[in-house]
This record gives C-alpha cells, sequence and structure tokens, in this order.
C-alpha cells in the first residue's frame, strides 16, 4: 500500500534539507565564479588581440610614413642641387668641372641621402616599438586568458574542499538530528 511505500522511505529530517541545499547553493555559487573567472580571462585576450592588431598597424604606418618621408627629402634634396647648378651656371661657374663645384654637388647629394636614411631610420624604431608593443599586448591577453582558467580551476577546487569539510562536520556532529541517517545516506538513497 501507499502507506509502506512511505515509511520504506528514508526520513529526510529538516537539517539534511538545509546541508543540501547549502551544497547546491555552494556548487551554484562556484560555478558561477569560474565562468565569470573564464569569460573576464576570454575578454581580456580579446583586448589584448584588439590592442596587438592596432599596435601592428601603427608599426605598419610608422614604417610606410618613414618611406615617404625619405621620398620627400630626396625630391627636396634634389631640388636644391637644381637650385646649385642653375645658380653657379647663371653666375658664369663651370658646373662640368671637377674641384669645388663637384664636391659641393656630391655633399648635396650625400647630405641628402644621408638624412632620407635618417627619416627611415627613425621610422623603422617607431615601427619596432609598436610591433614590440603588439607581442606585448599578445602576451598580456593570453597571460589574462590563462590566469582567468587557474582562478575558476582553484574556485571550484576550493569549493569542492569547502563542501567536503562542511559534509564531514554535518555527519560527525552527535548533536545533528540528522546524524542517525547521515547526510551521505541521504544522498546515496
Amino acid at each position: 500500500t501507499l502507506w509502506d511505500i512511505r515509511r520504506s522511505i528514508p526520513q529526510v529530517h529538516n537539517e539534511d534539507k538545509i546541508m543540501c541545499f547549502m551544497v547546491a547553493a555552494m556548487a551554484v555559487g562556484a560555478v558561477i565564479s569560474a565562468a565569470g573567472a573564464i569569460k573576464q580571462g576570454k575578454d581580456a585576450k580579446k583586448a589584448g588581440d584588439a590592442n596587438a592588431a592596432m599596435a601592428r598597424q601603427q608599426a605598419s604606418d610608422a614604417h610606410d610614413r618613414g618611406q615617404i618621408e625619405a621620398n620627400m627629402v630626396r625630391r627636396k634634396g634634389a631640388q636644391q642641387k637644381g637650385l646649385q647648378i642653375a645658380q653657379m651656371a647663371a653666375n658664369g661657374i663651370d658646373i662640368t668641372g671637377d674641384g669645388t663645384v663637384g664636391d659641393l654637388l656630391a655633399d648635396t647629394e650625400m647630405f641628402t641621402e644621408l638624412d632620407a636614411l635618417t627619416s627611415v631610420n627613425n621610422a623603422e624604431k617607431q615601427s619596432f616599438l609598436h610591433e614590440y608593443q603588439a607581442r606585448n599586448e599578445q602576451f598580456k591577453g593570453k597571460s589574462a586568458r590563462q590566469a582567468g582558467y587557474m582562478s575558476a580551476a582553484g574556485t571550484l577546487l576550493s569549493t569542492a574542499g569547502s563542501m567536503g569539510s562542511s559534509f564531514n562536520s554535518f555527519k560527525a556532529d552527535p548533536n545533528n538530528a540528522g546524524a542517525t541517517t547521515g547526510f551521505g545516506d541521504f544522498l546515496l538513497s
């Protein structure tokens, strides 16, 4: 009969119900906390990747600006050399010969190229710094993601330990009305 079936089911004391609720709440809290840590780590990784992409774009831009500036310096140097030739020719100076005129024009070419290479070198330094920043941002993102996973694991393991400790305290308490059946007996029945 129904009454016989009811008597065969172990009695669940209020303390058992409370303990079961506490364990469930601890487990849910741990899972939520772990999920939050993982999400935070993944979001930090995405932000690091985005920052790295931006830094790489800045590196490429710095490189391109260096080339553009070097070309502008070379054009201005060519204009300067042309102006020197025109002025010397207008003053009746032979520009085809060697000596001072040739040295002056060679110096103009040399300093123009030196200025152009300085522009390229400065731009490459900027490009390198941006590329370094990109690698650093990616590393920070990967580290944050890894820290999120480690934090999640720590939360789950810590909660499991707390749950086990709570279970042992509950089962060992002789004043606990549920000690006769035991919390574990309730879960296993």
